[in-house]
């Protein structure tokens, strides 16, 4: 019996939905043609997206120099730097901002030409105008608002345009310039921003036999302005980077080095001259931190040889004043015998005077650093460790500010080099130390051995002797000249012979067939959404309501069983005497015989009908059920409970003038209820008990002994006893009256009763505050609901509700068309 109720559900649970598809089948073509036609419109309003690719080559030999040496070893080892990803570096690198930043402002990309179009505005690389822009100075043009130019062109001299700045929207309009003529080429000063200058260039003339530059003249032209970092954040978000191995794209643990450049764009000339320009852009910068180690040592070598030069010159003229002075002309012959001894001794000491100022000069160099920049390098020094630290630490600078352009400093990546940058500083401080101390402890020697000869050059003329010291200075001085000097076309060779480090494999070519919008997927998502729309907007207005609207909402949530389904009626019969005037040939009649037969077969006489809440129809139904009833030949007495607001004397049409009830009999103001029955004179068989008059105590009356000593007498003299109850929910009567009665008849109305309700009720089923509750759902739209025919609930609760079983003449069934348009009214 559960299996079969468990596939009669599910098989229902199909059809229901089927149904539901079928009646809304206008709804959803209507909706499915909507969402193509609003993609029709969506594509309109996009422009055809293309995309270019290029593929480029990244030499990183350089970064190999001293990655493998002792020292850099000893380097990572002391300090726990670990290598990292070069490849992974520059691809971050190759579309940041900055370097996306510099090909705007060079190829002036944050200056757009749109020509205005029915559904959008086309973008063009060439107009009859060009313009530029020059900022103000101390103005930041990342700090450029969107500045639209509206303008038309009169002829080769003359254009009138008007500028709207869009941060001045709510003055005025933004209008900056209004409708102005100018001469061309016209210079617009912008007092806040810089300065427009425009001029007229012929690139129509092509178009003149064809008709489409006059086409063009036609529709209203305006050029866009913004700022270069907005348009450069735009174009990074299209451009892709990735590893390109064996024609595939890799992982980033692969052994390639190549990378293929990807970026989209509307306009494919222009795609193509972005990523040249980018790769360009990138090589530029790049080469400009590979070599800024060597432009330092140039700056560096300049300043030493400018003052070595004036050192120099100094000595020089000395030596010419003495020499002039004191007549002495030939100095190495008369000298020869004296400095001979000296000479090789003398070299040694240049030399390590030599090494020692280098050392010095790079050492007061890495004191005075601040953060972390360049040194000289190729100096002289002769110290290969030295000298291998040096050009370590130089590498490993020009890696770090790389990496901060598209970083900052908190990056665990330049935490990282910063420690390693620290070790190496301090070691190669450290080494300088050492080799200056050696030099000199050298020297000092050599010093000495040259004091032992220096009796024997006393022993020459004070004025040889004089000579032969500013000769010394000037020997001193003078190879440390020629030797930076050297250096310097050294440097100057490394800094012209630095290689790119990108080199393009394949140049940018495009796609011909756009990437976007994707109109196939566009089309198939709308017809889609709109296929799904109407269903799922009663889907959702199902699963969110909040009241019952039909039976399964009630048969879902509780075990109580549906005595019966009353359908709502195309009239409201307000008497007694309009229920009886259908003889029983409506919907309505045939429903409540269903319900009578039902509850034929029940034990026990006494129902009491209540409800949650008023408004719900338990009066409508304690009246049909008993005069269905009646009408069965069964003796029937129908008793208004609802002692605090009954309706049944405005049903029944009994004269103000009848008084008594049953607040009077169970008040004990009176002893014979018989007295107080009324009856109907087309319904013979039924009698009514009203409630009388308004009592101060209801619920202490019926709670009392004599309305149960009453119902135990109508037992005896009725077959059926109805009970019209007051609501459940808002009073304890029911409760009071739930004592003396066999089965409880509980109506929902569809609509008006709450979900909430049905717990309430299993509740009080529970709790015993409902003798053997049966649930009768009131008001139910069968035709909305779609409930045609013979439906789930026509056998198990009303034996077919919508057959009227030959009673009355055949209605004509309305057409198909006048049926959908009734049912949109209603749902409307």
């Amino acid at each position: 019996m559960s299996q079969d109720s468990n596939e009669e559900g599910g098989l229902y649970d199909i059809h229901f939905y089927l149904n539901l598809v079928w009646r809304l089948r206008y709804w959803i073509i209507i909706s499915a043609l909507a969402g193509c036609g609003i993609a029709f419109l969506y594509l309109k309003t996009k422009p055809a997206i293309y995309s270019s690719q290029m593929v480029i080559l990244i030499t990183t030999d350089k970064n190999a120099g001293m990655s493998n040496s002792a020292e850099f070893s000893f380097i990572q080892d002391m300090t726990g730097m670990a290598t990292y990803n070069s490849l992974e570096n520059e691809r971050v690198i190759i579309r940041s901002t900055p370097v996306i930043q510099k090909v705007v402002e060079e190829q002036e990309l944050n200056i757009r030409y749109y020509t205005e179009g029915t559904f959008r505005d086309d973008e063009t690389l060439a107009q009859d105008i060009k313009m530029s822009f020059v900022a103000n100075e101390g103005f930041n043009a990342n700090r450029l608002p969107r500045l639209r130019i509206d303008y038309d062109v009169t002829d080769s001299t003359r254009m009138k345009l008007t500028v709207t700045d869009s941060s001045l929207r709510q003055w005025n309009d933004g209008v900056v310039v209004r409708d102005t003529m100018v001469t061309l080429p016209a210079t617009i000063s912008l007092p806040r921003y810089g300065t427009l200058r425009f001029v007229y260039r012929n690139i129509g003339q092509e178009n003149d036999e064809t008709g489409e530059e006059k086409a063009s003249a036609q529709k209203r032209r305006y050029i866009q302005l913004y700022s270069p970092l907005v348009r450069a954040k735009e174009i990074c978000s299209g451009i892709g980077v990735n590893v390109v191995e064996d024609g595939k794209r890799a992982s980033m643990g692969g052994s390639s080095s190549i990378l293929q450049l990807t970026i989209t764009d509307n306009i494919p000339a222009r795609a193509e001259m972005l990523l040249e320009s980018i790769v360009h852009q990138y090589n530029l910068q790049t080469k400009e931190y590979y070599t800024m180690s060597y432009t330092n040592t140039m700056e560096f070598i300049q300043q030493r040889l400018a003052d070595l030069k004036g050192q120099l010159t100094g000595v020089e003229g000395r030596i010419k004043d003495f020499s002039i002075g004191n007549d002495v002309y030939d100095i190495q012959s008369q000298t020869s015998f004296t400095i001979n001894s000296d000479m090789q001794r003398q070299q040694r000491v240049q030399e390590i005077g030599i090494q020692i100022g280098l050392l010095e000069m790079v050492a007061n160099e890495l004191h005075q650093q601040n953060g972390f920049t360049t040194i000289p390098s190729n100096v002289g020094i002769t110290d290969g460790a030295i000298t291998a630290s040096i050009t370590e630490y130089n590498r490993l600078c020009v890696e770090r500010m790389r990496l901060l352009s598209g970083s900052s400093e908190s990056s665990p990546v330049i935490k990282d080099m910063d420690l390693g940058l620290r070790s190496r500083r301090e070691l190669i401080c450290k080494t300088i130390e050492n080799q200056i101390a050696l030099l000199n402890s050298q020297q000092e020697k050599i010093i000495q051995q040259l004091g032992k000869n220096k009796k024997e050059m006393q022993r020459l003329p004070s004025q040889k002797l004089n000579l032969a010291e500013i000769e010394r200075e000037r020997s001193v001085v003078e190879p440390l000249y020629v030797l930076l000097q050297k250096k310097r076309e050294e440097t100057m060779l490394a800094i012209i012979a630095e290689p790119d480090i990108a080199r393009i494999v394949e140049h940018a070519e495009f796609n011909s067939v756009p990437v976007g919008p994707n109109s196939s997927r566009i089309y198939l998502m709308a017809l889609i959404l709109g296929l799904l729309f109407p269903i799922g907007l009663v889907v959702a207005k199902i699963a969110l309501k909040t009241k019952i609207t039909m039976p399964d909402d009630i048969t879902s949530r509780t075990k109580i069983p549906v005595l019966g389904i009353v359908p709502q009626g195309q009239k409201r019969y307000t008497n007694v005497k309009d229920i009886i005037g259908q003889n029983g040939q409506d919907i309505t009649a045939e429903v409540f015989r269903a319900i009578r037969s039902n509850l034929s077969f029940m034990d026990g006489k006494v129902f009491q009908v209540t409800s949650s809440i008023p408004s719900e129809g338990k009066s409508f139904v304690s009246v049909h059920l008993a005069i269905s009833f009646a009408l069965a030949e069964k003796k029937t007495i129908l008793i208004e409970t609802d002692m605090r607001k009954g309706h049944l004397r405005r049903q029944f049409e009994v004269s103000p003038e009848v008084k008594g009830g049953l607040a009077q009999y169970l008040a004990g103001q009176s002893d014979d209820w018989r007295s107080m029955l009324i009856g109907h004179p087309d319904i013979k068989g039924l009698d009514v008990l009203l409630r009388g008059s308004l009592p101060p105590n209801p619920n202490e009356l019926l709670s009392g002994k004599r309305f149960a000593q009453l119902i135990e007498e109508l037992r005896g003299e009725y077959d059926y006893v109805i009970l019209d109850s007051p609501p459940y929910l808002l009073i304890s009567d029911p409760i009071s009256i739930n004592r003396v009665a066999d089965r409880t008849i509980y109506i929902m109305r569809a609509g008006v009763s709450d979900l909430r309700f049905i717990n309430e009720i299993d509740m009080a089923d529970k709790n015993g505050q409902l003798t053997k509750p049966y649930i009768v759902l009131n008001g139910l739209d069968l035709e909305s609901q779609g409930y045609y025919g013979r439906g789930r609930y026509g056998y198990g609760y009303g034996y077919a509700y919508g057959y009227s079983y030959g009673y009355g003449e055949h209605k004509a069934r309305p057409s198909a068309v006048a049926s959908w348009l009734s049912r949109l009214r209603k749902r409307s």
